[in-house]
């Protein structure tokens, strides 16, 4: 992945430097252009692309969870995500947010990954027309 960074990086310098105007000094060499890499599922939240990384994006069938701490987690209850509330079985493994509208948003439950353990984070539909969602939420350094 970083081959095809640096080479896309240099494509697009020498593509700029053929359009740029000319000076006096045509010895110069382009300046080079930093680039940054995708980071790997195995980075942790100590590594600053640890924070580039989105959300774990979990569906309603899966029942187990793994993330690295500082990784946020996302819950698809589907299409009404303010009638579910959520619960950590152990909050300084896992803190959890209820979903719903905020604003013009309306955003699912959700969890963020704090220290190393595991946790089981369960979903209940205040309307009781669901089923409970019920997963384990292992989470590493």
């Amino acid at each position: 992945m970083k081959t095809v960074i640096v080479i896309a990086g240099t494509a697009a310098v020498l593509a700029l430097t053929g359009c740029s105007s000319s000076s006096t000094d045509t010895t110069s060499s382009p300046t080079p252009v930093q680039t940054s890499a995708v980071a790997s599922p195995t980075e942790t939240a100590a590594s600053p692309m640890a924070s580039e990384i989105g959300p774990i994006m979990v569906a309603p069938d899966e029942t187990e969870v793994t993330a690295t701490v500082g990784r946020s987690i996302n819950f698809d209850v589907g299409a009404k995500p303010g009638n579910w509330d959520i619960q950590s079985s152990d909050p300084a493994v896992v803190s959890v947010t209820k979903g719903g509208k905020q604003g013009d948003a309306v955003f699912n439950p959700g969890a963020q990954a704090l220290a190393v353990g595991t946790a089981t984070v369960t979903l209940t539909d205040s309307t009781s027309e669901m089923d409970a969602m019920v997963y384990t939420v292992t989470v590493t350094e």
